[in-house]
């Protein structure tokens, strides 16, 4: 079941950039499905803050 919430938060938080910035590298698309389902919540409420890809990267290197 918690995979189901996590593919569901990832589906979303992918539709969004995609609809912000266009398409995501494979690479980005890669590391945003190694995220946690609170690591996708937390971005989900800091993609708000975002105003280009390169600010998703910076979010993204908290977690690595």
């Amino acid at each position: 079941m918690q995979t189901g919430v996590q593919q569901g938060e990832l589906t979303m938080l992918r539709h969004q950039f995609h609809r912000r910035f266009g398409v995501l590298s494979p690479q980005l698309e890669e590391r945003l499905s190694k995220l946690s389902i609170s690591q996708l919540e937390e971005l989900g409420a800091a993609m708000f803050d975002f105003s280009a890809v390169d600010d998703l990267m910076i979010w993204l290197q908290q977690y690595e």
